[in-house]
């Protein structure tokens, strides 16, 4: 069985985007599928969707509805707009949570291109 997400489609569960292109597109392209359920990337230690959750005699639609599942849907829109999600903070081992906690505290979100300067 084959499941596949296109990237095209990851503006559909985005919100306005920062510069259109979020700070990670893993929860977009791939979907880890493990002992303890579904992750949004390889870094994440606990599973967004428990295997307890998903019907394995439907597997393909169990699939589907865990990718567009209200916990997916709110990571996607976060990454859109160049925020880690909630879950992101907890992977610790992830290069990209580890570069955005280098930067400073009041510097939470990618500079906007857009800035007046006074």
């Amino acid at each position: 069985m084959a499941v596949s997400i296109e990237w095209d489609e990851f503006a559909r569960n985005s919100g306005p985007a920062h510069d259109g292109t979020p700070i990670c597109s893993e929860p977009w392209k791939t979907a880890y599928l493990l002992d303890r359920g579904i992750m949004p990337c390889c870094y994440g230690r606990e599973a967004m969707i428990p295997w307890q959750d998903i019907d394995e005699s439907q597997l393909e639609s169990s699939l589907h509805a865990a990718f567009n599942s209200q916990p997916m849907v709110e990571l996607r829109r976060d990454l859109s707009q160049g925020r880690l999600g909630k879950y992101c903070d907890r992977a610790q081992g992830c290069p990209i949570v580890k570069q955005m906690a280098k930067r400073p505290a009041t510097q939470t979100s990618p500079p906007s291109r857009n800035r007046r300067r006074a």
